[in-house]
């Protein structure tokens, strides 16, 4: 029953709003991450215009519905640890907190109101790479994302970029389309180490998924009609077992168990 729910809580976001403003794939995403569902993983399916790497700033995402005092989005470092929890001050709180809406933007939660360091509406994330969202006031939450759309394809892996690995990093689909883990093509995944986690309202694992790829097949002396994506607790397993078919809405995201210590890759279709 649990899994059923966490699938209904990925079909509600895949119904948001979605515009396209012009024939060259400009457009705009509100997915609704409060109310009901208090920490989900999410990030950007949209590249800013004319980004070089696809990588986005938080500028690029408005908010509604935030409490600066109950509701964040959190960095999260190799450790699940948050690096950063951030919230957003919109004018309703400035105006409470007799502040000029020269404030209203990203902020470091412990320090709202603070110096530049506590302005975060610059920081930079990666494309395919995401946020936890931590959603305590019981408001319903907006986020609206624009830019355009990915016109090709969007790889993401769990190198550092120094010769070593990401362990946990958070994962989104970064194209304005559900898509089928199917359609998402993997690189470096040793079935025994390597996983993503679809996770529930209470961050807990309702999915360990891993990839089996040929090679993997040849050394578990099975054809090769077993490639693909399996729970990781029952690989060439049965039907129920095998998981090509689970989808992942605009912008949803998955956390990477990377354990093997092999440098994984991921890479998504074109939205187009």
């Amino acid at each position: 029953m649990k899994k059923l729910m966490f699938v209904a809580a990925i079909a509600a976001m895949a119904g948001s709003a979605f515009c396209i403003e012009s024939a060259n794939t400009v457009g705009y995403m509100t997915p609704q991450l409060g109310g009901e569902y208090e920490s989900l993983l999410y990030g950007n399916m949209f590249v800013p215009v004319s980004s070089a790497d696809g990588s986005w700033q938080l500028s690029d995402v408005t908010p509604t519905g935030m409490d600066p005092t109950g509701d964040n989005i959190q960095i999260l470092n190799d450790d699940l640890d948050a690096e950063y929890e951030i919230t957003y001050i919109d004018a309703a709180f400035c105006a409470l907190a007799k502040k000029d809406e020269s404030n209203i933007g990203w902020w470091d939660m412990n320090d709202p109101f603070g110096d530049a360091e506590s302005r975060l509406d610059d920081m930079t994330i990666a494309a395919g790479t995401g946020f936890l969202c931590g959603m305590y006031s019981g408001n319903d939450v907006t986020f609206t994302f624009s830019g355009e759309v990915a016109n090709g394809a969007i790889q993401v892996t769990n190198s550092d970029g120094a010769g070593g690995t990401i362990e946990s990093p958070i994962i989104c689909n970064p194209t304005a389309k559900t898509i089928t883990l199917a359609q998402i093509d993997a690189e470096g995944f040793d079935p025994t180490g390597d996983n993503i986690q679809f996770l529930n309202d209470d961050l807990e694992a309702e999915y360990e998924v891993t990839y089996i790829d040929e090679a993997f097949c040849a050394l578990a002396k099975k054809d090769t009609s077993y490639v693909g994506w399996w729970d990781m607790n029952d690989p060439f397993g049965d039907a129920e077992s095998r998981l090509d078919d689970l989808e992942l809405a605009p912008g949803a995201a998955v956390l990477g168990g990377f354990y093997s210590g092999n440098e994984v890759s991921l890479t998504f279709p074109s939205a187009l």
